[in-house]
């Protein structure tokens, strides 16, 4: 499997749309990059469909990436939480992507 396809895999699953060139016009660059960071990070130890198959609120990925982030070998760095959590949360269905982070950030 090309990297491409795999990265294009990863931001299509976190509702991220992309032109046949990856990009996106319509979401942050750093969406993108926190999608890229994730698919990266949460591959190392599982397959992508177990990834992008979970269906959690975004206050229960925070707790989900710390816990995953303390497992040997994930490679997750404590700097680098905050921006998977935003995709995966981003991609998290109804009221519990980035505006229920925003909201307790205070952001």
């Amino acid at each position: 499997m090309t990297t491409s396809f795999v990265v294009a895999l990863a931001l299509a699953a976190c509702n991220v749309p992309t032109s046949s060139t990856g990009t996106s016009s319509s979401n942050p660059d750093y969406l993108r990059d926190a999608c890229r960071l994730a698919n990266d990070r949460c591959t190392r130890c599982h397959p992508l469909d177990r990834v992008l198959q979970a269906r959690l609120a975004a206050p229960q990925w925070r707790d989900y990436v710390h816990r995953m982030r303390l497992m040997p070998g994930s490679g997750i760095q404590p700097a680098e939480e905050p921006a998977i959590i935003d995709c995966l949360a981003y991609r998290s269905p109804g009221e519990t992507g980035l505006a229920v982070l925003a909201r307790e950030a205070g952001r």
